[in-house]
């Protein structure tokens, strides 16, 4: 980190304690959405959970072992997300 960011980062930490109130009430509106935020998750981590399995289906079908298909689903999803987590023309970390 920079002098510059360091400064910053103090100046915002010293001020921290005055955010407390703010914090709580965006807390609480985001703890008033749990129920919808629920089902929202629920159902995305279900719909990610049949694409896995439709691809893991689609590999055994082409004749690699289970084994095989869980293990080019997960290399799949892997690359997906480092392709979404590098921002264009930047080398992947991994």
């Amino acid at each position: 980190m920079d002098a510059d960011t360091l400064k910053t980062l103090a100046v915002l930490l010293g001020s921290a304690e005055d955010y407390k109130p703010v914090v709580k009430g965006i807390v609480g509106v985001i703890k008033s959405y749990g129920p919808n935020l629920k089902e929202i998750l629920r159902d995305s981590a279900i719909g990610v959970a049949d694409i896995k399995a439709d691809c893991v289906l689609h590999f055994e079908s082409k004749g690699f072992t289970r084994e095989e298909a869980i293990m080019l689903t997960c290399d799949q999803w892997t690359a997906m997300k480092n392709a979404l987590a590098n921002k264009p023309g930047q080398q992947s970390k991994s």
